[in-house]
C-alpha cells in the first residue's frame, strides 16, 4: 500500500444494509492522490463485519480494517481508527451514509494543499429519509466562502452557539489531521469523556479554533435519517439522553476556551429551557438535576418559571432514569 495523503475514515457498526455503499462511493474517489479507507467495525451483531472482511480482501491495497473485540462505543471508535490513519488529511463517514461525489476530495484537498493555514474544506448535504432525497434547507451561502481571519475563539463561539441548524457538518469535511490530534494530546477529557455521545463537536472546535474553514456550495453526503439513531430517535427518552451529551459537550469547550456566559447565552438559554420542560413532563430528575449543575458552573440563573419547573420534577413520583 503506497503512503497515502488522505485517510477516508468509515465507522461501521450494525449496519449490513447500507455499508457496501458507504465503502463503494469512498472506493470511487478519484484524483492524482493516493487514499485509504481505515474501517473501524466495532464488534457488530449482524452481518457487518462480514460485508467489510469481503471488501479489504478484495481491495487489499485500499482498505485497512480495525476490528473490534468488543464494542467500544463511537467515540472511542473514533478516536482510535484517527491514530490509525496514515494520510495528512482526513475524511470520514458514517456506515450508513455515502458521498455522491467521486471528485469531492480532488476538489477539497485542492484548496487545502494550497492554504497550509486552512483547518477544512466543507460543503452541502442532502439527507435521506425512506429512498427519498430530501434536500437539506441550508443557511449558506451560495457561494465559495473563505475568510483567512475567521477562526479561533470568534469562530468556536459562533459554532458553539449553534441553534437547531449545525453551521457545519463533519461528514462533508476534508480537515488537517495534525490539527485535531493536537488537541487531543493536550486536552483529551474534551475528545474522550464517557459521558460524550459524539465526535463531531469536538473535532471541529478543534479546527476553528486552530485554522479558517473553506466552504464550497456542492453536495458532498447523502444523509440517511434513520429513526433508530440517537441524534434523530423519536424515543425521546433516547434522544434527550444524546441531547444532555450534547449539551454538556459544549458547555465544556465553552469553559475551556474561556467563553463568558453572555458569550454562551444564546445557546445555553435556549437549550436548558427545551431539555428542562423535557424534564418536568417526564418527570425525569436525573436529567433535571444534570442540567441545574451544568448552568450553575456557568453561574446562569434560570427564570422563576424554570426554577419551579426543576423543584417539581424532583418532587415527581417517576423512578429516576439513568443517563
Amino acid at each position: 500500500m503506497n503512503k497515502a495523503l488522505v485517510s477516508i475514515l468509515i465507522l461501521a457498526y450494525n449496519q449490513e444494509e447500507y455499508i457496501a455503499d458507504c465503502i463503494d462511493s469512498a472506493l470511487a474517489q478519484q484524483g492524482d492522490f493516493d487514499f485509504e479507507i481505515v474501517l473501524a467495525e466495532d464488534a457488530s451483531s449482524d452481518g457487518t463485519l462480514k460485508i467489510c472482511q469481503d471488501y479489504q480482501r478484495r481491495h487489499p491495497d485500499k482498505i485497512v480494517l480495525l476490528s473490534n473485540r468488543s464494542n467500544l462505543g463511537v467515540v472511542p471508535n473514533y478516536f482510535n481508527a484517527l491514530e490509525h490513519c496514515r494520510g495528512e488529511f482526513i475524511a470520514d463517514c458514517g456506515g450508513d451514509d455515502y458521498w455522491p461525489d467521486p471528485l469531492r476530495l480532488q476538489k477539497q484537498l485542492k484548496l487545502l494543499v494550497r492554504d497550509p493555514a486552512m483547518s477544512m474544506v466543507y460543503g452541502q448535504w442532502k439527507n435521506l429519509k425512506q429512498s427519498e432525497l430530501i434536500e437539506q434547507a441550508s443557511a449558506f451561502p451560495v457561494q465559495q466562502q473563505y475568510d483567512s481571519n475567521d477562526f479561533g475563539l470568534r469562530a468556536a463561539a459562533r459554532f458553539l452557539n449553534r441553534m437547531y441548524k449545525p453551521e457545519i457538518v463533519l461528514s462533508t469535511a476534508l480537515y488537517r489531521k495534525s490539527f485535531v490530534l493536537d488537541a487531543l494530546r493536550q486536552t483529551p477529557e474534551l475528545f474522550l469523556n464517557r459521558e460524550y455521545c459524539t465526535e463531531d463537536l469536538s473535532v471541529l472546535t478543534a479546527l476553528l479554533l486552530r485554522g479558517p474553514a473553506c466552504f464550497l456550495p456542492e453536495c458532498f453526503l447523502v444523509y440517511r435519517l434513520q429513526e433508530n439513531s440517537v441524534s434523530h430517535s423519536l424515543q425521546k427518552e433516547k434522544y434527550y439522553r444524546f441531547a444532555w451529551s450534547s449539551f454538556k459537550q459544549s458547555l465544556d469547550w465553552a469553559r475551556y476556551i474561556g467563553l463568558s456566559l453572555k458569550e454562551i447565552l444564546p445557546y445555553l438559554q435556549s437549550r436548558y429551557n427545551n431539555y428542562l420542560h423535557y424534564a418536568f413532563k417526564a418527570g425525569d430528575k436525573q436529567l433535571a438535576r444534570l442540567l441545574s449543575k451544568a448552568v450553575r458552573e456557568y453561574a446562569y440563573r434560570p427564570s422563576l418559571k424554570n426554577e419551579l419547573k426543576y423543584y417539581l420534577t424532583l418532587c415527581s413520583c417517576n423512578k429516576p432514569k439513568a443517563l
